[in-house]
């Protein structure tokens, strides 16, 4: 994503610039008296300003070493990337179309820079290292002065978790997939399935420790000597509940995933749940994960979404793989 610059913003918007609104397009075209300029800077007052345009602004200058906004922990830093982005239409004259024509266009223009920053930057997308991603839109209409101007700004904010090392893989990346290659269940999907929704996902395995009691004939005291027990482990993964993770016949669904198989036993099930890191070429860790899913929580709360929790037993030791 850059250095998240103006300029890296500005050409972004530009890039992906397609709204269905024919009057602002990105470059002049026939029959399009004004088109809509985006700029890397606002403009400046009183000199010869596009009656349409997009101005971007970062807060904090990138060119300058750490000159974000952070919160400093001891091994990882949070840093938010704060950008101005204003939507600028000129007024032509009081006419009541004409008006209404500009209020359509403000309207559109902010419509499309949201879907642009949702589809690129968005943590949702899954492309970046975003945790969260603030918009805070305002109407800044301007009827005093000699231009009249419809203009909404939006002050756009991302956050990120930035570690000392590139080498650290981030939790906030993790994909969660029901692996068919090595999972042994009565009905398959026909190819991996993606929880996509997947998060929280805890993996704790080991194991157990047997102690025996040796008595030291000198003192009569008695000193335990351990020896490795059965392996446990436990598994657990929150996500939100989508229709296709339940809209299906086969056993990644999750009201299917934990039932009996016509032999009465467990599905043997694998999980894989991989994570990447920062490096210039990033690399990801890939977590396999054997198990029998043994119980499916659903939550439902008037302030979150619909909410499952999967629980399992590991059945043998995960398995690690690092790949660039």
């Amino acid at each position: 994503m850059g250095d998240f610059a103006s300029d890296t913003l500005r050409d972004t918007l530009f890039a992906v610039w397609a709204p269905a609104n024919t009057r602002i397009p990105k470059a002049e075209s026939a029959g399009i008296e004004h088109y809509c300029h985006i700029l890397a800077h606002p403009q400046i007052v009183g000199a010869h300003e596009w009656p349409i345009a997009i101005e971007i602004a970062k807060i904090m200058d990138p060119a300058v070493p750490d000159n974000e906004n952070q919160v400093v922990h001891p091994l990882f830093t949070e840093v938010t990337h704060k950008f101005v982005i204003s939507c600028r239409r000129r007024v032509g004259n009081i006419d009541e179309t004409l008006f209404d024509q500009a209020q359509e266009d403000i309207e559109d223009m902010c419509v499309e820079v949201v879907r642009i920053l949702k589809t690129v930057y968005n943590p949702l997308a899954g492309t970046g290292a975003f945790f969260t991603a603030r918009y805070d839109w305002r109407n800044n209409d301007n009827f005093e002065g000699v231009k009249q101007e419809l203009i909404r700004t939006l002050t756009f904010e991302l956050k990120e978790i930035q570690s000392k090392s590139t080498e650290v893989f981030r939790g906030n990346t993790g994909v969660l997939v029901f692996d068919i290659s090595a999972t042994t269940t009565d009905s398959k999907p026909g190819t991996d399935y993606t929880y996509s929704e997947a998060y929280n996902v805890t993996v704790s395995q080991g194991y157990d420790v047997v102690p025996e009691i040796i008595y030291d004939g000198t003192s009569d005291v008695g000193v335990p000597v351990y020896f490795s027990g059965s392996f446990s482990g436990s598994f657990t993964a929150d996500m939100f509940a989508k229709k296709s993770d339940l809209n299906s016949s086969t056993d990644e669904a999750l009201d299917l995933i934990y039932r009996l198989q016509t032999n009465r036993e467990l599905a043997k099930v694998v999980f894989l749940h991989t994570v990447s890191n920062t490096e210039g070429t990033p690399s990801t860790f890939t977590d396999s994960i054997p198990l029998h899913i043994t119980n499916i929580t659903k939550t439902s709360t008037i302030e979150n979404l619909v909410k499952f929790t999967i629980t399992a037993t590991i059945t043998d030791p995960t398995t690690y793989t690092v790949s660039a």
